[in-house]
C-alpha cells in the first residue's frame, strides 16, 4: 500500500512526503502522509498545523515538551507560551513547563487544520544572550475530503485562522486558497468582503500588517501571500458568518 501523490507541486512546498509499498499491490491508501518543518522565530508569531496528526492536534502532540532534564540546557519548548483565540474574544493560554515535561495547563489546546495560535518564543540557548529561532516538525496526513472542498467558517469579529491545506500562495489568486472568490461565490454577493481585513504578523517589526478588501486585497501586503503553517487574523465586519472554501483534491 502506498500513499496518494499530491495533485499540485505547490502543495507541501516545504513538506516531506512519506510513502510505503506492501506486497506489490496497486491499492492506494486514502491519505497523503508527510511532515512539515515549521520555523518559530524569537518573539511573537502566528502558527497553524495543516496536517491531521495522531492521536490528535493538541499541544501535547504537535508541540510535545519532553525535556526531563531541566537542570541541564533547557529545551526551546521550556520558553514558549501559546495563545488561542476563543469565541468570546479572550485567549486560552498555556506555557511549556520549565521544571518537568509537559505544559502547565495540560497541553490540551487544539490546533486543528484551519485554526491558528499565537506563539511567544523567548528561548535563549546556553551561551547566547538573545532569543533564538528554532524548528518544530509536524507529522500527519493531509486533510482529505471526498468533495475536494474544505470550509472554514469566519465568524463576525476577529478569527485566528490558517489554510486547512498545507500550501503557499496568494489568498486571492491561488486556485486552492481562493479566499476572495470563494467567499463571494458562496454568499452570492460581490460585496460580501467589502471592508473585511486580514492581518499578518510581521515578526521582524513585532506588529501586524493589514490588508482590507475593496474589490481585492489591498494594503500592507501586496500580493497577500500566506505560507505553509502561517496563521493570520481575519476580521469579519459582517453581522453573520461567512465561509472560506478551499478547493483541493488528492489524486492516486
Amino acid at each position: 500500500m502506498r500513499t496518494k501523490t499530491l495533485a499540485l507541486s505547490t502543495l507541501l512546498g516545504a513538506i516531506g512526503t512519506a510513502t510505503s509499498l506492501v506486497a506489490q499491490t496497486n491499492v492506494y491508501s486514502v491519505n497523503a502522509v508527510g511532515y512539515i518543518n515549521a520555523t518559530i522565530p524569537p518573539g511573537f508569531s502566528m502558527l497553524t498545523c495543516p496536517l491531521v496528526c495522531s492521536p490528535d492536534n493538541t499541544l501535547n502532540t504537535i508541540l510535545a515538551n519532553t525535556d526531563s532534564n531541566p537542570g541541564n540546557a533547557p529545551s526551546a519548548f521550556n520558553a514558549m507560551t501559546v495563545y488561542k483565540l476563543q469565541p468570546n474574544g479572550s485567549f486560552a493560554e498555556d506555557q511549556a513547563n520549565s521544571y518537568s515535561p509537559g505544559w502547565v495547563n495540560g497541553g490540551t489546546i487544539t490546533v486543528n487544520p484551519g485554526t491558528a495560535i499565537f506563539v511567544d518564543n523567548t528561548w535563549i540557548p546556553v551561551g547566547s544572550s538573545h532569543p533564538t529561532t528554532f524548528t518544530v516538525t509536524f507529522v500527519g496526513s493531509v486533510p482529505n475530503n471526498a468533495s475536494g472542498l474544505y470550509t472554514n467558517v469566519l465568524n463576525p469579529g476577529f478569527n485566528l485562522v490558517g489554510s486547512i491545506i498545507p500550501v503557499t500562495g496568494d489568498l486571492q489568486t491561488s486556485p486552492i486558497l481562493n479566499l476572495a472568490n470563494a467567499i463571494e461565490n458562496n454568499n452570492n454577493s460581490p460585496s460580501s468582503l467589502e471592508n473585511d481585513s486580514v492581518y499578518f504578523y510581521n515578526n521582524g517589526f513585532q506588529q501586524h500588517q493589514a490588508n482590507s478588501y475593496s474589490g481585492g486585497w489591498i494594503g500592507g501586503n501586496d500580493p497577500v501571500i500566506t505560507s505553509v503553517s502561517q496563521g493570520f487574523y481575519f476580521q469579519n465586519v459582517n453581522a453573520t458568518p461567512v465561509t472560506w472554501v478551499e478547493n483541493f483534491t488528492l489524486n492516486p
